[in-house]
């Protein structure tokens, strides 16, 4: 956490029951991360980023795009990237 410039958090009911998560969504509220909060079982944002609406993805597959915005926030090179590496895979544009 003392280095990370985006925080993700994986929101569940054990994550909440988690001591140690919510001092991470503390820490993180705190200096101001960029964060990207991903819900599995309709969990929604509490606490210290309660303010901000989360994604629901399937855990077992999850997605790339509801990262690429906070990560645009920290590093618009590697989205820029990302993207055109998923362009030229793509059989057409």
């Amino acid at each position: 956490m003392e280095r990370a410039d985006i925080f993700v958090p994986i929101l569940s009911a054990r994550y909440y029951e988690s001591v140690w998560c919510v001092q991470e969504s503390g820490i993180a509220a705190f200096r101001n991360i960029t964060f990207i909060p991903l819900a599995i079982e309709g969990s929604i944002p509490q606490g210290f980023f309660n303010h901000i609406q989360s994604t629901r993805i399937d855990p077992e597959k999850p997605p790339l795009e509801p990262l690429l915005a906070g990560i645009a926030k920290r590093d618009t090179p590697f989205v820029i990237d990302t993207l055109i590496a998923r362009l030229s895979a793509s059989g057409g544009y």
